[in-house]
């Protein structure tokens, strides 16, 4: 395993935003992002309830959601993961999702 250097993370959407020009929505979309030497990894969080909302901020921060290596849903009530079916579009074939069942943390690929 390769030692991470620095973390960060992005919030994409929230019900409460501050930051101006940014959609606040019912829910949360987080982008996790790993840095180490040579390379950057990054994880989607969560895609919050509006896939309308979701597009729009992250346009706004620059993030292109190609770069999404895996989608991690924290559980599922709407509001962590609504826009799943639409953000799903925006990734590349086969980025695995997890999701945490009553038993275990699962991963699927999901095609829509």
């Amino acid at each position: 395993m390769e030692e991470v250097k620095s973390a960060g993370v992005t919030t994409v959407v929230d019900n409460n935003f501050s930051k101006e020009g940014l959609r606040s929505s019912w829910g949360i979309s987080f982008l996790v992002e790993s840095f180490s030497d040579d390379k950057k990894h990054s994880v989607l969080m969560d895609t919050c309830s509006s896939f309308k909302d979701f597009l729009s901020n992250a346009s706004k921060l620059g993030l292109d959601p190609s770069v999404i290596e895996a989608v991690l849903i924290s559980h599922w009530h709407g509001d962590h993961c609504s826009a799943l079916s639409h953000d799903s579009s925006l990734l590349e074939p086969q980025t695995p999702v997890y999701f945490r069942s009553e038993k275990f943390l699962a991963r699927v690929s999901i095609f829509f």
